[in-house]
């Protein structure tokens, strides 16, 4: 009698949990289809986001981190930073970015990620989905992460690198 009941109520928590997935899913597909028909309802004034790129790019804090530079393989790397490409979504308009999490593997120290940018006017959509090793490489040799403030700054830091990339 006591396992029956046992039984039944993992069956309703299973239901439950289907039924929330599921008006979640619906969530999400509304929000979508909103954000593409606003975007279609109300095209972007190229000549305005140009111009409100261009003035945001003569603000001090911008200016001073819009490029990167570091030194690989006896080079020079450099490009257009993660703030600046930032500010360019940011004025074009219509446009969704961002990182998820996908999965997350405590025993093998790494998470699943997926970077994206999306130009919800045109309908161009930019992925990246990639494996971040919880682990930190140090002149001193590499150490596995388990405090996950250190595992959430370093998805994210290995994230906004490839949202530069998709915008």
């Amino acid at each position: 009698m006591q396992q029956n009941i046992v039984m039944q109520e993992e069956n309703n928590i299973t239901s439950y949990e289907n039924v929330q997935s599921e008006v979640e899913k619906q969530r999400v597909m509304q929000e979508v289809q909103a954000l593409v028909l606003v975007a279609q309802k109300c095209p972007r004034d190229e000549v305005r986001a140009h111009k409100k790129i261009m003035d945001a790019a003569k603000r001090k804090t911008l200016a001073e981190g819009a490029m990167y530079a570091y030194p690989r393989g006896g080079q020079i790397v450099k490009g257009p930073s993660i703030r600046t490409a930032e500010t360019i979504a940011k004025y074009w308009g219509n446009i969704t970015y961002g990182i998820k999490e996908l999965s997350q593997d405590n025993r093998s120290h790494f998470s699943e990620v997926m970077a994206y940018a999306w130009d919800l006017e045109s309908n161009v959509r930019q992925e990246k989905v990639f494996k971040v090793p919880h682990r930190r490489d140090t002149k001193k040799g590499s150490s596995i992460l388990t405090d996950s403030r250190d595992i959430y700054e370093l998805t994210a830091n290995m994230g906004a690198r490839r949202v530069r990339a998709c915008i």
